[in-house]
């Protein structure tokens, strides 16, 4: 062979060694990122070891807001930071037995008792959320534990129906916090003529803060809440489930009459978090007299230092 076509041909060689050579390296670095990022999608969705992701009512969707709130997407409901879980229903049936002989018989007089302060959210003069509205939309009222005592005999119901626990195995709020109940409190109504859509916590706060509501009996009236198309649902209670709803979550009582009260048990659970308190605090200031500060305890309302009393 001539010596300028085995040059050449050398020359072509080692080309086509280095392209190849290139091109494997090009493969490999890549694999590595690829496989990272859908490690990191895999991890994201993994809310419990017991959860089902073929499960029509397993929810798989965090998303986080500000780097370290995440949001809950419920797919059977079709919406985010609300949740559906079992409660035991002997407890359930002692709760209602204590609601009967401790605020049913006052019901007529329109006024707390020694345990429990009364706000009745439409009534006139009365300042809540609602005072914009100028017509008695619902009977609904709330009555919330008033005292320490009152407080941690309730406290021992919230444990027994396992809110904390079902909280934590979600793992709605972050492990490192310790769980404060920062209110216990009735919700009864025979009627509700319109809608009242709000949230109970910021879009901040996420999964941080949770409102249970409890139905003590058979229900009449359910909740509204819309979905993430902006629909209108209702959610239908039933004894021995609880919905809790996170923030962000826009509900409203139903529409309806009940030919007796509809009650509910309302219970607010948090983490230890100094920032989200703050958002806690804000949304919970009025309506209760008082709560459970998650760093100085049970307490009055600070925002009612040096005011009258928020109990009729």
């Amino acid at each position: 062979m001539e010596p300028r076509k085995l040059i050449l041909l050398i020359t072509l060689s080692v080309i086509v060694k280095h392209f190849y050579e290139d091109t494997s390296m090009m493969v490999t670095a890549t694999a590595p990122d690829e496989s990272t990022e859908q490690q990191q999608d895999v991890a994201a969705c993994t809310l419990s070891p017991d959860d089902d992701d073929d499960d029509e009512d397993a929810t798989c969707v965090w998303t986080e807001v500000d780097g370290n709130t995440r949001h809950y997407y419920n797919k059977a409901l079709h919406a985010d930071n609300i949740i559906e879980v079992d409660v035991p229903r002997d407890v359930v049936a002692n709760i209602q037995r204590d609601y009967e002989k401790d605020v049913a018989p006052f019901w007529h007089t329109n006024q707390s008792t020694d345990d429990f302060c009364l706000v009745a959210p439409y009534t006139p003069g009365v300042k809540t959320w609602s005072s914009i509205v100028d017509d008695v939309r619902s009977d609904i009222r709330w009555y919330s534990v008033n005292n320490e005592e009152t407080y941690q005999r309730y406290y021992q119901y919230v444990k027994q129906l396992g809110l904390m626990d079902r909280v934590r195995e979600l793992e709605w709020i972050p492990s490192d916090q310790d769980l404060t109940v920062f209110s216990i409190f009735f919700i009864p109504r025979s009627f509700s003529k319109k809608y009242q859509f709000h949230v109970d916590w910021s879009e901040e706060v996420g999964t941080q803060v949770v409102t249970f509501l409890v139905p003590l009996s058979n229900f009449t009236i359910g909740l509204a809440y819309h979905d993430k198309d902006d629909k209108i649902r209702t959610y239908n209670y039933t004894v021995g489930k609880a919905i809790g709803v996170g923030g962000g979550n826009s509900h409203s009582t139903g529409i309806g009459r009940s030919e007796t009260q509809d009650v509910l048990l309302c219970v607010y659970i948090g983490g230890q978090s100094k920032e989200m308190w703050e958002y806690t605090q804000e949304n919970i200031a009025d309506e209760l007299e008082h709560y459970h500060h998650p760093f100085k305890g049970f307490i009055r309302n600070e925002f009612l230092k040096g005011r009258e009393s928020k109990c009729q």
